[in-house]
This record gives structure tokens, sequence and C-alpha cells, in this order.
């Protein structure tokens, strides 16, 4: 699942990150942290909105709404 995608790159010691603006994506910040993504790549102009976004979250609550969010759409399938 993608969940626990970057388990396994980790268990080799291997990073794993986003480029481009896909990492800029404040709707999916959060989840990028959650699923333990190590480093987002961004243009110089997203960097300090993104800095901004990611000091107001924390990996705690990102998991929780991500394990919310995937239990809830189990349930409507």
């Amino acid at each position: 699942s993608s969940a626990s995608a970057p388990s396994s790159p980790h268990k080799n010691g291997i990073w794993v990150g986003i480029c481009g603006e896909l990492g800029a994506d404040a709707e999916l910040t959060e989840t990028f942290l959650s699923i333990g993504i190590d480093e987002l790549s961004v243009s110089p102009r997203s960097v300090l909105p993104l800095r901004k976004h990611v000091r107001e979250i924390t990996v705690g609550d990102c998991k929780e709404r991500l394990m919310a969010n995937l239990l809830s759409d189990q349930t409507t399938e």
C-alpha cells in the first residue's frame, strides 16, 4: 500500500523524497509526513510557505488523520 511504501527503503538505510511541485502541495504535506517521507524538494518560492505549514502540524496528528481517512474509505466501499 502507499501508506507503507517508504518502509522498505528505510529498512535498507535509503531515504525517500518527493521532488517537484507535488512536494509543495499543502494538501499532501500531511500525507507525505505521515507515511515517512524524509524530504520534500520544492522550488525556491515554495520553501517558506511549506516550512510554515510543516511547523504548524505534527507527524502524530498527520498519522491519526491518515488512518481515520483510510478507515472511512474502507467503510464506504
